[in-house]
């Protein structure tokens, strides 16, 4: 219950008296702790109300398509992970949940564009490797998927048992005979 209030009481002040910066943190923060506690009509209020004072919020409108994803509503989901990219085409994990959606919608190629972004900004994300990965090999695209797969391997070890075909590891080069 105390998460309610306390973002239903920042809404209030917020629409009320104008947003600062500290104000919309402060919502920010309220919506997501609400969010990690499972109320999510009280994060999407607290998560509302900052795109109300910052309509290109990321983090407002990124955790806006969390809670519609987790609550079974992909298109609205998708299009609130579509805003986030469109206000910081560098922010991954929009990019990353939009691909997971366009991947389970049937949208592969688009799918394996925003995967190709999201491992452009953040290069050390073994699960979009991953994922691309697969993509790619359902695609015919032994060289580029096994690129791929190996890159995830190599980065998050863990990941090898979610690869129905192992990826070719490299191996060492023999040593020279002497």
């Amino acid at each position: 219950m105390k998460p309610v209030l306390v973002s239903i009481a920042l809404a209030g002040i917020l629409t009320t008296c104008g947003a600062s910066s500290a104000d919309v943190d402060a919502l920010v923060k309220s919506g997501l702790a609400a969010q990690r506690a499972g109320d999510y009509n009280a994060a999407a209020v607290a998560f509302e109300e900052v795109l109300k004072h910052e309509p290109n919020n990321i983090y407002a409108l990124y955790n806006l398509g969390v809670i519609e994803q987790t609550q079974g509503r992909e298109d609205l989901a998708e299009g609130y992970y579509r805003e986030a990219a469109d206000a910081d085409p560098t922010f991954a994990p929009a990019m990353y949940n939009l691909a997971i959606l366009r991947t389970a919608a049937g949208g592969t190629q688009e799918a394996i564009a925003l995967y190709r972004k999201v491992i452009e900004v953040a290069p050390d994300n073994a699960a979009a490797h991953l994922n691309l990965g697969l993509l790619l090999q359902q695609a015919g695209k032994r060289g580029d998927a096994t690129e791929q797969l190996n890159l995830a391997v190599t980065l998050d070890p863990s990941l090898a048992n979610r690869i129905a075909q192992p990826p070719v590891l490299p191996t060492a080069s023999p040593s020279p005979a002497a």
